[in-house]
């Protein structure tokens, strides 16, 4: 829609069909930008300052965790929210208490496109789902 500012969302994630999906899923209300690995959002991140970050935990060359320490060392970064998504059953916890400002939550693999939707929203006017 011209004229519309959108919401820019990061998507971290090693899956092309989890990438492809959340764009179809969410491009008509968010300008998107995706990276297959955390060295990948880094270079975004670097010239790209989102206003969500969806975050894959097990990734190849640079992990969500690995990711997660990086945009929390960055003054520019200060105040994203990071929603996490995993298909793994047991997540580092410790992830909340580094930043539960920031911390939006974990969503579980495979994804609910209206449980995104509603997590990125609630993220996005300041609520948490943490």
């Amino acid at each position: 829609m011209k004229g519309k500012v959108m919401n820019k969302i990061l998507v971290v994630d090693d899956s092309p069909l989890n990438i492809r999906m959340l764009e179809l899923g969410l491009s008509k209300d968010y300008k998107i930008f995706a990276a297959k690995n955390g060295m990948v959002a880094a270079s975004i991140l670097e010239k790209n300052v989102p206003d969500i970050i969806l975050l894959d935990i097990v990734m190849p060359v640079m992990d969500g965790y690995q990711t997660y320490e990086y945009i929390l060392e960055k003054a520019s970064l200060k105040g994203i929210p990071v929603l996490f998504l995993s298909s793994v059953e047991t997540l580092d916890v410790d992830l909340r208490a580094k930043d539960p400002d920031r911390f939006v939550g974990f969503l579980k693999k495979p994804l609910n496109m209206q449980e995104v939707k509603q997590t990125i929203i609630q993220a996005l006017s300041g609520g948490t789902n943490g």
